[in-house]
């Protein structure tokens, strides 16, 4: 299934230029676009779209901190980010709140890990984590607020929160400066 986004030719610059391109494309208005960028979801098809848009500006070693409460879109948006990463449309990516760690190969490799199930901070590096976060792959890391001060400097951190029944936010920013991540050619 094509989304709207295969048919874009987005520009190599920044992941400010790719918020641009997700207002135009999806119609989802940022509600700030200063030092990060939030977004208004209203559903999962909206989140998705989010997510391969902050997909399609990552390269191997970005390392993404998921932050929210349980049921606001942290799996959704990863689906969206794994697609824009790369990830073939057809592959499911599915939540390893019981398997920790799950691994997609696509154009580049995603870590999508889920630390709900870790009640302490110091089992988070015995599953081996630095190793994925030196990887050549992207790590996607859900219920990331518990080891966020132990992550790379440009770690770029996505809280999601609810604003209403089926509505969030979805705020995107960096510790170091998230526009030098540059964006993948598109696929023409």
């Amino acid at each position: 299934m094509a989304s709207d986004l295969d048919e874009i030719n987005l520009p190599t610059s920044s992941v400010a230029d790719a918020v641009a391109v997700v207002s135009e494309v999806t119609g989802i208005e940022p509600a700030n676009c200063t030092t990060s960028q939030t977004f208004h979801s209203n559903h999962p098809d909206e989140t998705r779209r989010i997510g391969e848009i902050i997909g399609r500006a990552l390269t191997a070693g970005d390392v993404v901190a998921l932050i929210g409460d349980l049921g606001t879109g942290k799996t959704c948006l990863t689906q969206g980010v794994a697609r824009g990463v790369g990830l073939h449309a057809g592959r499911l990516v599915s939540s390893p709140s019981y398997t920790l760690i799950n691994e997609y190969e696509g154009l580049i490799p995603i870590y999508h890990i889920d630390l709900y199930r870790l009640d302490e901070r110091d089992h988070v590096w015995e599953l081996g984590l630095d190793e994925y976060l030196e990887g050549d792959g992207v790590c996607v890391i859900e219920w990331a607020d518990m080891i966020l001060d132990q992550l790379p400097e440009h770690t770029i951190q996505v809280k999601l929160c609810w604003i209403g029944e089926s509505s969030r936010t979805i705020e995107v920013n960096g510790r170091g400066n998230v526009s030098t991540h540059t964006l993948p050619p598109t696929k023409e």
